[in-house]
């Protein structure tokens, strides 16, 4: 089996390693670092399809070449999440999430003097590793099988896009919310807050399920969660079956 990934954008090609970060996964990984005529393209190709926005926020890794070029390119700012305090930082905000790659757990800092600057704007977040996209996946799966499901990132709980909720619960009439978190105070509760009041349907909320959480590779755990492809793509399968 071939060990490597061909990547072609922008006329351009790199021959990419595969690297193992699970046993059911390989990514193929390369650094920008050095790069100028990858970055450039990469850079160029994302702004062809990115819908308007007012900053580009990136994590202290090895996006931050991609992010200042496509900042360079746009004529937008771009601002850096660190992954320590710095002393120049107004009241640093701090956010702990679980690494992809390392399967470990990773910080990161953002002060109020850019965090401000955020508030109410478009933010285009450009980060240097690909994510798992369960939730887009199964969506394809479905469609395949003749399914017309619509997939929806609600970016934040608080605000809530309450206008897109409810446009949603009107046009397809049931809503089914996934989360890496547990399903009591999480999304699935939120966007029930808003249907219950404007437009009542029936929502089914997938995560986890009011259980002690347990550590492990990232990966392995959305597996034991029911996060992954194929539990997601069933249990909307089955919503759909109840409805007809």
């Amino acid at each position: 089996m071939k060990n490597t990934y061909t990547l072609k954008i922008g006329g351009i090609e790199r021959e990419l390693q595969k690297f193992p970060v699970s046993d059911k996964m390989d990514i193929a990984a390369f650094i920008l670092f050095g790069d100028v005529e990858l970055t450039e393209v990469c850079a160029r190709e994302l702004l062809k399809k990115v819908p308007e926005f007012d900053y580009i926020v990136t994590p202290e890794a090895k996006s931050i070449p991609l992010a200042y070029e496509m900042s360079r390119m746009s004529g937008k700012k771009y601002i850096v999440v660190r992954k320590g305090v710095k002393v120049y930082m107004d009241r640093p905000e701090k956010v702990v999430d679980v690494s992809l790659t390392t399967q470990k757990e990773q910080a990161l800092y953002l002060g109020h003097e850019d965090g401000d600057l955020l508030d109410g704007k478009r933010v285009l977040i450009v980060d240097d590793v690909v994510s798992t996209g369960g939730s887009l996946k199964a969506v394809k799966e479905l469609e395949a099988e003749g399914i017309n499901a619509r997939l929806i990132n609600i970016h934040t709980i608080k605000p809530i896009d309450r206008d897109i909720i409810i446009k949603a619960a009107k046009e397809t009439g049931r809503i089914i919310t996934i989360e890496e978190h547990n399903v009591i105070g999480g999304l699935g509760d939120a966007v029930c807050d808003v249907v219950s009041a404007e437009c009542p349907v029936k929502v089914t909320k997938i995560g986890v399920n009011d259980r002690f959480g347990y550590s492990g590779p990232a990966l392995e755990l959305l597996d034991k969660f029911g996060l992954t492809q194929p539990h997601l793509a069933k249990v909307i399968r089955d919503v759909v079956k109840e409805g007809k």
